[in-house]
């Protein structure tokens, strides 16, 4: 099975120009955890492990409660060990 940065290079440039999208959105509103979450989910398909931690716990600075936000920052982070 491939991995996602084995995709053809359309899809990754798709994904990084949806990464500079949602950056500009998170640069006019940067509370919004809504857009962190849709950037980490993206970060996690082209495999940028630590850019999606850092996201995720930019997310737990907005709201310490959000279980989806903990969860995937200790999933990634056995995928870093």
């Amino acid at each position: 099975m491939n991995s996602e940065k084995e995709k053809n290079p359309k899809e990754k440039v798709n994904l990084l120009n949806h990464v500079k999208n949602l950056t500009a959105e998170i640069d006019t509103n940067p509370a919004n955890a809504e857009i962190l979450h849709s950037r980490a989910a993206v970060y996690i398909k082209l495999q940028e492990w630590a850019k999606a931690i850092n996201d995720y716990q930019k997310i737990l600075e907005i709201d310490k409660n959000d279980k989806i936000a903990s969860g995937q920052i200790d999933m990634l982070t056995t995928i870093l060990r």
